[in-house]
């Protein structure tokens, strides 16, 4: 089984595309039911990941969010998923966990799988027949 990756770059990316995410996240967030610590104000925001440093710019159609990294002068598209971002800036699911005393907040940290990007929906091709020509 192939192992999926925690972010993916993206290539070919227009100045139309950066609005485009921005509605996407305000769309997002604007679902009455949605599991997401983010905000509209977490755009611009940074986090650093394995010394690299990551700007949020939006969220694409698919959920996922979009990150922009400038390194050695060239600028970087990524794609990551939205947990991973939730972690990085420090926003958990909590819970009360019973103390002698009174209940304590405990933070539930994500499941690995969770901080993954979803797999790649996969086209199968249909094989041609002499029928189909």
């Amino acid at each position: 089984m192939a192992t999926r990756p925690l972010m993916r770059q993206k290539v070919n990316i227009q100045t139309e595309q950066f609005t485009d995410w921005k509605n996407q996240l305000s769309i997002h967030l604007r679902n009455v039911i949605n599991d997401s610590y983010m905000t509209l104000d977490d755009i611009g925001n940074k986090f650093i990941h394995k010394e690299r440093e990551f700007e949020i710019l939006g969220m694409s159609q698919a959920g996922t969010v979009m990150l922009k990294e400038i390194f050695e002068g060239e600028t970087y598209y990524w794609e990551c998923a939205r947990k991973f971002v939730q972690m990085k800036l420090k926003r958990f699911n909590k819970r009360f966990a019973k103390t002698p005393g009174s209940p304590v907040l405990l933070e539930i940290p994500y499941e690995e799988t969770d901080l993954l990007l979803p797999p790649r929906p996969r086209k199968r091709r249909v094989k041609k027949t002499e029928d189909d020509n």
